[in-house]
């Protein structure tokens, strides 16, 4: 391992929630084989929130905290004068992944003179010709980089503290929500990836009216317009409770009471998958074999148009998401008949007849 002798370990978190995530069997890998060394990790929000709390690492901070919002944020130089006396101050031994930090920071840390592993999109991509799914492909890439061997049966998990799951269960006892429990979101991080308002809509009256659920919606800060369109589309129609703008391991724990999530390619399907809630993924310009999480039950109900910009083996936007508009006319995800996805969805919420309150083979504390 080319990390033996590590003592105090920088790791640059991935940016995005999903793909910080699918990073969490790499940090269970590198906790195990180096159980005495300070690790400290340094994303940016709100990724950062799913690891607050978690002793996999021995502390985590955010990029935010120097002002810098983004991964591409042009700074003045006394902000860089700090970065960079801050690297010094903490004496690190050994650098991990920093072509995932935002680029001020990957700058800064290229011209000290540190110790760097780094497993970069390269690194991982090479895994994707060879026709390994995404998580695999990640493991690939932090052993070609690292040296660091990662099990192929490790997955993605969220560790709920014991008060984080009773806030849960209250919070739902207060509101007067009863299972079966599932969850919806209409968040996406394009408009190319998200589906339409009224099928969403289909797909809350489907769980209530014929499966008798009651339901979550969650959603972001810039999604409080498609919020409000849902729920004058289901008005009147059974038990629905829109929660916004929840730090993030207090969606993972309302998730966890979930018997199924349904909703984009996107970090909260990351994100139920790792507290091992079956989720039901609709693709669009996104590849299912890339994305689709593991380790839990999944379904993915893809866009049936085909697209030659549809990336199979590498990560990163498609192009239709980048230039901003669809490259073939209709984009692909509005093709997605919401008949097949209650369809999915009535299967997956029946696949379990015993208990109701099991899910993916984990019992779910009754309220």
């Amino acid at each position: 391992m080319q990390m033996e002798g590590s003592n105090n370990i920088l790791l640059c978190l991935r940016y995005g929630i999903g793909d910080l995530i699918m990073e969490l069997p790499i940090i269970d890998e590198l906790r195990a084989v180096l159980p005495q060394a300070t690790i400290t990790g340094l994303g940016a929000e709100p990724a950062v929130e799913i690891l607050e709390g978690d002793t996999r690492l021995d502390e985590v901070l955010s990029i935010q905290q120097w002002g810098i919002r983004h991964l591409d944020d042009p700074v003045d130089d006394p902000i860089r004068q700090t970065l960079a006396d801050w690297l010094i101050e903490r004496r690190f031994d050994l650098i991990l992944d920093p072509s995932h930090a935002a680029n001020v920071v990957k700058e800064i840390l290229y011209r000290q003179d540190l110790r760097i592993r780094d497993s970069d999109r390269a690194c991982a991509e090479v895994g994707l010709a060879q026709g390994m799914d995404g998580l695999s492909a990640v493991k690939h890439g932090v052993r070609q980089g690292w040296g660091l061997d990662v099990a192929t049966s490790s997955h993605p998990v969220i560790r709920l503290h014991p008060w984080e799951t009773d806030w849960a269960i209250r919070l739902l006892a207060e509101k007067g929500l009863a299972r079966p429990l599932a969850a919806v979101s209409p968040d996406a991080s394009s408009d190319l990836k998200r589906w339409p308002t009224e099928h969403f809509a289909r797909v809350c009256r489907c769980l209530i009216e014929e499966l008798n659920a009651q339901v979550l919606v969650f959603g972001g800060p810039g999604e409080a317009r498609l919020l409000r369109e849902l729920e004058d589309r289901t008005r009147g129609v059974g038990r629905i409770e829109i929660l916004q703008n929840l730090h993030l391991r207090r969606v993972a724990a309302l998730l966890s009471q979930c018997r199924l999530y349904i909703g984009h390619d996107s970090g909260l399907m990351h994100l139920a998958a790792a507290v091992g809630t079956p989720v039901v993924v609709l693709f669009g310009p996104t590849h299912p074999h890339l994305y689709l999480p593991t380790g839990v039950r999944s379904q993915a109900v893809a866009a049936s148009a085909p697209c030659p910009y549809r990336p199979g083996r590498a990560f990163g936007h498609p192009r239709c998401v980048l230039a901003g508009s669809c490259l073939i006319g209709t984009p692909c995800i509005q093709t997605i008949d919401p008949a097949q996805v209650c369809a999915t969805v009535k299967q997956e919420m029946l696949q379990f007849h015993g208990d109701p309150y099991t899910s993916a083979g984990i019992a779910m504390t009754k309220l």
